[in-house]
């Protein structure tokens, strides 16, 4: 009885955590290009203020949960938050997203 009880504990904590399909990947470069061309999108439909356009930007990043997880919204905040001038100057120069991302050193 001993030896079921810690079979069951065990295997809880083993299937607790293991990943239960296949883990979603991304790569930076790939964050980018999504996170300039939603810029562009925000700033093409009229003047947006780099305060507004940074939180649509996160609102953005967290869309990706869903199918690339967590860290690639991690990443996807940090990009913005560190990289919102450059994003917000570079789009308005009318520079292209591969231009930008590298720019930003992500591509």
């Amino acid at each position: 009885m001993k030896y079921l009880i810690a079979l069951i504990a065990l295997s809880t904590v083993v299937l607790t955590q293991r990943p239960t399909g296949p883990q979603p990947t991304y790569s930076p470069c790939q964050i980018c290009y999504y996170i300039v061309s939603q810029a562009e999108h925000h700033l093409h439909r009229g003047r947006v203020e780099k305060g507004e356009l940074q939180i649509a930007l996160l609102e953005e990043c967290e869309s990706l949960r869903r199918y690339q997880g967590y860290q690639a919204v991690q990443t996807c905040v940090q990009m913005v938050d560190d990289n919102i001038n450059t994003i917000l100057n570079d789009v308005n120069a009318n520079k292209n997203v591969t231009t930008i991302c590298q720019d930003i050193s992500q591509c």
